[in-house]
């Protein structure tokens, strides 16, 4: 009888409450709120591995391209009668650096999307294309001071900018 005096209201009110419909409410409610904070929790832990994903292959990028920007100056001026021979052994020398860079780093953006592949391997080839014709084209007087620097070592750098820009804005 006193049980049913706490569980039970009146018919008149309209709902009976039994203390199996408490449970299932209490164990809805704490279901609900777990969820809530899995959700909470799982979404804030994929923003920091993203983020640090972010910070290693920038790392990585930074790494693969400092071997190209520390790279030795050919040091030969249009007026020397081996330009383009030194030129070419030069060039040798960077596009097997580059093939490096796209075997070991960029294969692996071919494997995850093949449009951040291709983007990627389109930012390289324009390297090599931009080296190619300041090089052979212009014929650039390395012997100089400052020119090496100004004209081929910010071409590394602009591309390495360029690869880290396409692969912080690429959605997925």
């Amino acid at each position: 009888m006193l049980g049913d005096i706490i569980y039970n209201v009146p018919k008149e009110r309209g709902f009976s409450l039994s203390i199996n419909d408490g449970a299932t409410i209490i164990i809805a409610v704490v279901n609900l709120c777990l969820a809530f904070y899995i959700f909470v929790y799982q979404t804030n832990k994929d923003k920091r591995a993203d983020k640090s994903t972010a910070i290693l292959n920038e790392k990585n990028i930074n790494l693969q391209f400092e071997e190209l920007i520390n790279l030795a100056s050919p040091q030969v001026s249009p007026s020397d009668p081996q330009y383009d021979d030194k030129v070419n052994a030069y060039l040798k020398i960077v596009k097997s650096k580059i093939y490096l860079v796209r075997k070991n780093f960029l294969s692996l953006f071919e494997v995850a999307d093949v449009t951040l592949f291709k983007a990627a391997v389109a930012a390289i080839d324009k390297l090599i294309e931009k080296l190619t014709k300041r090089l052979i084209d212009n014929r650039i007087d390395l012997t100089k001071p400052g020119i090496y620097e100004d004209q081929i070592v910010k071409e590394f750098i602009n591309s390495k900018n360029d690869l880290i820009k396409i692969i912080y804005s690429f959605k997925g």
